[in-house]
């Protein structure tokens, strides 16, 4: 039985770990500090990674404009996609929050159906109304006061869902842009221009995650940004 089996799995456990994590974090930092933390981790590894194997040979006047593309991906892809996922993990429990991100796939089903000429199956379509009915199922809760449900299901459930438009636009592009760069080199370019975004985002408040009262969430950030 070959390894590669097992790595959808170790990548799915790892994923929920880091949800968990984020959850904890944004407790008490700011979802703009906190990904900040995140994805200077995400760039640590990803300009290592880059460095070992490429050796910034990619950075030629005939991949600027596939550069250029990635940067505006990382902008809708991973900025937005994470902003709007760790403001509904603030609001909302990781179980609902997760459930209603798995929206991705009915956009990203869309937009291949658009633009790579894909068919639509039987099978696909079974799967986007699973999809559907499982993001429904969750939306339900037995609080009985309005502001209560609305504060801690339908926001976060928005808020998730406009998170799994966003990261379809990343899987998408990634899969044009994956043509003509390495995927160490397109991880690190998308995770470096995250990192500054949110870096901007946050300006000087994120000299407060060395504080003392938020030294818990910076804690919960880094380990979220190592799983």
């Amino acid at each position: 039985m070959s390894i590669y089996i097992f790595l959808p799995i170790i990548t799915a456990i790892c994923w929920g770990i880091a949800q968990v994590l984020g959850k904890k974090s944004v407790q008490t930092l700011s979802v703009n500090n906190f990904n900040t933390v995140r994805e200077f981790i995400a760039v640590i590894f990803s300009v290592t990674l880059m460095l070992t194997l490429s050796n910034l040979r990619f950075l030629t006047c005939s991949n600027t404009p596939y550069l250029i593309a990635a940067a505006l991906i990382s902008i809708v892809g991973t900025n937005l996609t994470l902003t709007f996922l760790y403001r509904a993990m603030k609001y909302g429990s990781v179980s609902v929050v997760v459930v209603a991100l798995c929206s991705s796939p009915i956009f990203v089903f869309i937009y291949s159906y658009l633009f790579f000429d894909e068919g639509i199956t039987y099978s696909l379509t079974v799967g986007i109304i699973l999809i559907l009915v499982a993001i429904v199922l969750v939306s339900f809760s037995k609080k009985t006061s309005i502001d209560e449900y609305r504060r801690s299901i339908v926001v976060p459930v928005v808020y998730a869902t406009a998170a799994g438009a966003c990261q379809s636009v990343m899987i998408v592009g990634n899969k044009i842009l994956l043509k003509h760069l390495s995927y160490y080199d397109l991880y690190a370019v998308v995770s470096v221009v995250a990192f500054v975004g949110f870096l901007l985002l946050s300006r000087r408040k994120i000299l407060l995650i060395f504080s003392k009262k938020q030294r818990h969430g910076t804690f919960y950030a880094l380990l979220s940004g190592v799983a």
